[in-house]
């Protein structure tokens, strides 16, 4: 059987990072200055000594709830731009893998091997050596 040209699925670098460093920063400083709210009302509230126990955390969740939703409006949106960031490119790296999928099927279907896993039996070696040059290809659109 004479060699095809694999079909192209593009530059797609699929073993990019789940998320940016600056969307897991933003993230982290988002959480980090809730909790610094949170600490903050509990403190002044034990303080005061008026309330205790599960009083004096459900009033700090709430003070520090309202607190968080006036001042860290700025860091609510970064944190979600960066969620939605992360979100889109998980999807799009999820559609270069099913599109290269595709295509190894496409090419699989071509060499008379019902399904991907039947490596063994019918054009074992020839399913063998597909893999190993798509696996060439992928090393040379790294670079």
């Amino acid at each position: 059987m004479a060699d095809r040209p694999a079909p192209s699925t593009g530059p797609l670098d699929v073993s990019a990072p789940a998320a940016p460093i600056a969307a897991r920063h933003a993230v982290l400083r988002y959480t980090t200055l809730r909790l610094g709210l949170f600490v903050a009302a509990a403190g002044l509230l034990w303080l005061t000594g008026a309330v205790k126990g599960l009083l004096l955390v459900a009033l700090a969740v709430l003070i520090s709830g309202l607190a968080s939703y006036a001042l860290l409006q700025s860091q609510r949106q970064a944190m979600s731009a960066a969620i939605a960031t992360a979100r889109e490119s998980r999807a799009q790296r999820a559609a270069a893998r099913a599109a290269r999928e595709d295509a190894i099927a496409d090419e699989l279907s071509g060499l008379g091997v019902v399904d991907g896993a039947d490596r063994v039996g019918h054009g074992g070696a020839q399913v063998e050596h597909l893999v190993e040059r798509r696996d060439a290809q992928d090393a040379q659109h790294r670079r």
